[in-house]
């Protein structure tokens, strides 16, 4: 039943819910054995790709929901690592990032849901490019894969 505010104006729980902010998140599929990663080439950048998610504490089962939705992994599962962005991003970016594992054995994807180039960037490899966003990705994907960097959200810049 919609709620009147007045003549002109009908607020109805469906208009209430979609006005409910969104949070961009970057989903980053990792293939631990091969310690590679999916990215898509934007704005002459690679990065990882976009979902959205309408609160915080949902950021994290919005990426697994994407990763199992853009690819088929019914038994991805999520990183106890996660990342947000150091100030909220005035370029659109995500400001959240969660780090997707991709099930052992399983055929790994050529490419992901954005139209562009798509590449399985070594996480070695990574450390030497200029155009990658966010800029510390590499660092943060090595000290999950050495198991330095502690369980938990950390900070990056994009």
């Amino acid at each position: 039943m919609p709620f009147q505010w007045h003549a002109r104006t009908v607020v109805t729980m469906r208009t209430l819910r979609s006005a409910r902010p969104r949070r961009a998140v970057a989903v980053v599929l990792l293939d631990r054995p091969a310690e590679r990663v999916l990215l898509h080439q934007a704005a002459g950048r690679w990065t990882p790709p976009l979902t959205s998610a309408t609160a915080r504490a949902a950021c994290p089962q919005a990426a697994l929901l994407a990763a199992r939705r853009w690819w088929g992994l019914p038994r991805a599962r999520l990183a106890a690592v996660a990342a947000s962005a150091h100030t909220a991003p005035a370029h659109g970016g995500p400001a959240h990032l969660a780090l997707v594992i991709a099930p052992a054995g399983f055929p790994l994807p050529p490419r992901g849901p954005a139209p562009g180039p798509w590449r399985w960037w070594p996480v070695a490899a990574l450390r030497s490019e200029a155009a990658v966003r966010p800029h510390e990705l590499a660092v943060f994907l090595d000290g999950y894969l050495q198991g330095w960097l502690p369980d938990g959200t950390h900070t990056l810049s994009w």
